[in-house]
């Protein structure tokens, strides 16, 4: 591999998670060896003899199916992050972290605590790359969708569960637009940059560059699902997200030669697919 030479070993943390199911999959078809790493493993019990690089896909908080405690975010979001750095400055190897776009709103880093510590995470990576020569790059995903297992989260998943069960979605800001990267594209981004053997460390936003309103990704799945009405609008309150957020896709092209392929009409028909064959999404 270019830049790597016979980099054949990667460190996995957080691989049964949406994102780290699809990195372990191209990462294995790619022939290389993967050591998984739970949020619980302790780095004394791996033998990170020969490790080519640690990919951090761990994360809690963002449409989790429970909810979080400042620990839970804390231990999760942050100090998994900074060991994951610190091991990475003490083998000489390059981390590959999966950071947040949301963290890229000011609003939300106010407001959010999920975001706040994937902020603060970002921060200390920095500082580790700053003061300890910590390598690597820390991709910023947007809204990311594709995982067709059931009891999967997210937004595109919840309109889909909503609007096949001819439930129309109900959507605060139907307006805003969005970023929305299919999850196998995110899984190359990681590959890529992995390979790219980054020198220094970078912070590159992953996405496809195109704005979808919220409202228009619920009228392409009614579309293909075939209902009528596919969204309402429900002013409820909540935490108010209105400043839309898009990718800047060349950055990640000039550093990592990565460019996002799926489009979101077909992300979505693959995955309405799968819903409909009887895999609840």
């Amino acid at each position: 591999m270019e830049g790597l030479g016979s980099m054949t070993s990667v460190a996995l943390i957080g691989a049964s998670g949406n994102i780290g199911r699809a990195v372990g999959a191209t990462v294995r078809m790619r022939g290389w060896t993967v050591v998984e790493i739970g949020r619980s493993t302790s780095w004394s019990e791996v033998d990170s003899s020969g490790l080519d690089a640690i990919v951090n896909c761990a994360g809690v908080g963002m449409d989790s199916s429970r909810s979080c405690t400042g620990t839970d975010l804390i231990d999760a979001n942050v100090l998994l992050a900074v060991a994951a750095g610190q091991q990475a400055v003490r083998l000489k190897v390059p981390l590959i972290h999966f950071g947040s776009a949301a963290q890229l709103s000011d609003h939300l880093v106010r407001t959010s605590p999920y975001v706040r510590t994937k902020h603060l995470a970002s921060a200390s990576l920095a500082l580790l790359a700053e003061t300890d020569g910590l390598t690597g790059v820390e991709l910023l995903p947007h809204i990311v969708y594709g995982d067709p297992l059931p009891g999967s989260v997210g937004v595109v998943s919840a309109m889909i569960r909503s609007i096949t069960s001819g439930r129309p979605f109900g959507l605060r800001t139907p307006g805003v637009r969005r970023d929305f990267v299919h999850r196998d594209d995110v899984a190359h981004a990681a590959v890529a940059a992995v390979e790219s053997g980054h020198p220094t460390w970078a912070a590159l936003e992953i996405g496809t560059g195109t704005g979808h309103a919220m409202s228009e990704v619920a009228e392409i799945i009614g579309e293909l699902a075939g209902a009528t009405q596919p969204w309402r609008h429900d002013p409820s309150p909540g935490r108010d997200w209105t400043d839309d957020l898009i990718a800047d896709p060349l950055p990640a092209l000039r550093h990592l030669g990565f460019r996002a392929q799926k489009q979101l009409n077909e992300g979505l028909a693959d995955l309405l697919g799968s819903a409909l064959k009887g895999t609840r999404v």
